[in-house]
């Protein structure tokens, strides 16, 4: 202790006590930030079915293929508007719009926190 200049054993648990309020807060992330981030992740899925309908639908695929995306956007569809009344949404965010940036540059962000979460876990480990 005296070599690393820790005055007390004290210093340890304080230590411990500050390592375990920033874990806990590793964990939360404002319910706002949150839905944005859930609803943008949605209208990037529902873009993305939108496309493949397009696809399946323009090389007359199998009829099973088709159901299946349309059962998607159906799904992808409803969670939207579900997401879109909770974060009372009054036009659709499109694509480029500063909402839509905004909560794509959030998502990558915690994509990159998470990362960086699990790096620090791996270290303590």
């Amino acid at each position: 202790m005296r070599a690393a200049s820790i005055s007390s054993p004290q210093i340890f648990y304080d230590w411990l006590v500050q390592e375990g309020k920033y874990l806990q807060n590793l964990c939360s992330m404002p319910p706002k930030e949150t839905l944005s981030m859930e609803y943008y992740i949605k209208l990037e899925a529902l873009k993305a079915c939108k496309e493949r309908l397009g696809k399946v639908h323009q090389t007359n695929s199998l009829e099973t293929k088709h159901c299946n995306e349309q059962e998607n956007e159906r799904k992808l569809l409803a969670d939207i508007h579900a997401l879109e009344t909770k974060l009372e949404v009054e036009a659709r965010w499109v694509e480029g719009s500063e909402e839509w940036n905004s909560a794509k540059r959030a998502v990558k962000e915690g994509a990159y926190q998470k990362a960086l979460d699990n790096l620090e876990k791996l270290l303590v480990e």
